[in-house]
């Protein structure tokens, strides 16, 4: 396939297999907790791995809108800024952060309406707030270009960031991302019941888990609660921000890293997107579905870390 390239999916059994030992430790801890609420526990075993690494908090403000949170390490260099997807947050890229070079400035943003970053106070929550909340992060960090990585609807709003202010983004990195008009399914990205979330773990992954029942209602209770999120969808599947007209335009150096096993963007959606994107590479992690980050950590780290070695340039 022109311009694509084939990496194997490595293991990396010793850190999967600690952090089986310390979930097993903090389930036998706090197991009541757990089985009342297993999605708030399980968030905050994620998030709360981040400061153990040496992330910090921080809060930036956004003009005319509520201020967003982000984690930022205290390392050095072209800052690589890391955009989560649609029902996701901050956390989600937790393991990955742990296996890329230390001593990298690293951050993590909590989208607005998602992780600790409100939605708007009044009126739908749109995908423009989310634009706006990444550009105010960039302009807080005034640093060189930066590279730009977004997963699904982040890499959409990666996207359209880099196409309004190519002059901030050095690199974008684009895993399974959203953003070509493309028919998606809203009882399945949603998934407020048990069966949804099922279906919907069968899509994005490639080995679905086998997850119990109180976990799944945990999870379809907490996302019907969150209408912030059902007024999102709409506004992204309005047509009004689709890039399949813009991205010609695009001057900014570009990698696609796809999941190969990704049941909403497929491989005929990453190859549609390559070609749009003027001089964009496409990396193929082969056995990893639509959250590369939480599927196969391993292989996009050894592909993040290739870059973070070098020095970042404008095309």
């Amino acid at each position: 396939m022109d311009g694509a390239v084939t990496l194997p999916t490595q293991t990396w059994k010793v850190v999967l297999a600690e952090l089986a030992v310390l979930v097993a430790l903090a389930m036998a801890l706090v197991g009541g907790v757990f089985v009342l609420d297993p999605y708030g526990w399980l968030m905050a075993l994620q998030r709360g791995s981040l400061p153990a690494m040496g992330f910090v908090e921080r809060t930036h403000e956004v003009p005319g809108a509520p201020s967003v949170r982000t984690f930022e390490s205290k390392g050095e260099g072209t800052p690589w800024v890391f955009v989560h997807g649609f029902a996701d947050q901050a956390g989600t890229w937790g393991t990955l952060a742990g296996m890329l070079p230390q001593d990298r400035r690293v951050v993590l943003i909590d989208l607005p309406g998602h992780g600790d970053s409100a939605a708007p106070a009044e009126g739908p929550l749109r995908l423009t707030h989310e634009v706006r909340a990444v550009e105010a992060v960039l302009s807080d960090l005034d640093s060189e270009p930066v590279v730009l990585v977004g997963n699904s609807m982040g890499g959409w709003v990666a996207q359209l960031v880099a196409l309004e202010h190519p002059e901030k983004v050095g690199h974008l990195v684009l895993l399974n991302s959203a953003g070509l008009d493309h028919p998606l399914d809203k009882r399945l990205v949603l998934a407020t019941t048990e069966e949804a979330f099922v279906e919907k773990l069968d899509l994005m992954s490639a080995n679905p888990p086998s997850v119990p029942g109180f976990i799944l209602r945990s999870f379809a209770e907490h996302f019907a609660k969150q209408d912030q999120l059902s007024e999102l969808f709409d506004d992204t599947m309005s047509g009004q921000n689709f890039t399949d007209d813009r991205l010609p335009s695009l001057n900014v150096r570009t990698t696609l890293v796809w999941g190969m096993d990704d049941g909403f963007f497929p491989m005929d959606y990453a190859e549609r997107l390559r070609r749009l994107i003027p001089g964009a590479r496409l990396v193929q992690i082969p056995s990893c579905g639509h959250a590369p980050q939480v599927d196969c950590p391993d292989a996009l780290a050894d592909i993040l870390a290739s870059d973070m070695t070098a020095r970042v340039e404008l095309p």
